[in-house]
């Protein structure tokens, strides 16, 4: 059984499974959550015994229960991504502080609306324009 999915459908933590264990088996701990977190690394697994403490506690697993993830709530949802250069991003991040930026959004934010507000257009060929 992969004890980390049971954990999220059953909607329970780690510390809740370890004391629900912890109680007939006094030397279930975080190690050996760990490994029977990780199979594949440790080729441990309950004993059904423990298995079945576990059932009466949260309730038995049940197949194909999706997990349930929040949704996101960020105010902006949308991103935009860029890669730099080690050097790139070293001039870029000294001039943010030069110019007062505290963050990377604060600059892009900064910069992407003045490129809206632009009345002319900027094609590929004025790339070399500063805003």
């Amino acid at each position: 059984m992969n004890y980390k999915s049971y954990r999220a459908a059953s909607g329970i933590d780690g510390k809740s499974m370890i004391k629900a264990l912890h109680e007939a088996y006094p030397k279930y701990g975080k190690p050996t959550q760990s490994m029977i977190d990780n199979p594949q690394k440790y080729g441990v697994q309950l004993i059904p015994n423990a298995e079945k403490i576990l059932y009466e506690r949260f309730g038995a697993p049940t197949p194909g229960k999706p997990v349930k993830r929040t949704a996101p709530r960020r105010k902006k949802p949308c991103r935009f991504t860029v890669r730099l250069t080690e050097s790139q991003y070293g001039e870029v991040k000294q001039q943010m502080e030069a110019d007062g930026y505290a963050t990377s959004q604060e600059l892009l934010e900064h910069l992407l609306a003045a490129y809206l507000e632009r009345k002319e257009p900027c094609g590929k060929e004025q790339r070399n324009v500063h805003l």
